[in-house]
């Protein structure tokens, strides 16, 4: 197992641990073999909400209202999008994100209060829901990079700074994915 593999393992441990789960860690195997916890997907966590709402703002204009819920505490997240007819409520266009816009207002709440565990877990989350394309191939993207960084600094005892790091690259993720769609997101 390589050392970038490591890093990961441990900030999925500590972003698991945070959500309140756990399990028995004794049975990790590391080299060749793969390592298998329990897989539960987020949306499966009892913690999470995922209220969505969608209404007209003007000719051809959508807004899209999510709620993303974290130990009990709740965000909004809102795009605007331009398309001619109503969203699909099952299916809206750039759900993922407002989704990761209600993850980043919650993360930075949750920094702000200093539980840095949950501001980890709620980055996390968000980059997850905003997912690997949220770029233009054009763009040279550092976030993985600093990303890394982040998970080191967590490793090596710095979660805050880890925390901070991670919400800042959401942020800059956020910010990249609506100039990649700038044709369809008005906002």
């Amino acid at each position: 197992m390589n050392e970038l593999s490591l890093v990961l393992l441990s900030l999925a441990l500590v972003a698991f641990q945070a959500c309140g789960l756990s399990f028995n860690t004794t049975n990790l195997k590391l080299g060749k073999d793969k390592i298998s916890p329990p897989v539960q997907q987020q949306r499966n966590f009892p913690m999470i909400n995922f209220a969505t709402t969608i209404e007209a703002k003007g000719t051809n204009t959508w807004l899209i209202r999510v709620e993303r819920q974290f130990q009990g505490e709740s965000a909004v997240g809102e795009v605007i999008v331009k398309q001619e007819i109503a969203p699909n409520q099952e299916n809206p266009p750039h759900i993922e994100l407002a989704g990761s816009r209600a993850w980043l207002a919650l993360g930075e709440r949750r920094l702000a209060v200093k539980d840095i565990a949950a501001a980890i877990s709620c980055a996390q989350a968000g980059l997850d829901e905003l997912g690997s394309d949220y770029a233009s191939p054009l763009i040279v993207d550092d976030t993985k990079m600093k990303l890394l960084i982040a998970e080191e600094r967590i490793q090596e005892g710095h979660a805050e700074d880890g925390a901070k790091i991670m919400l800042r690259m959401l942020n800059t993720r956020t910010e990249l994915y609506r100039n990649l769609h700038k044709s369809s997101i008005v906002e």
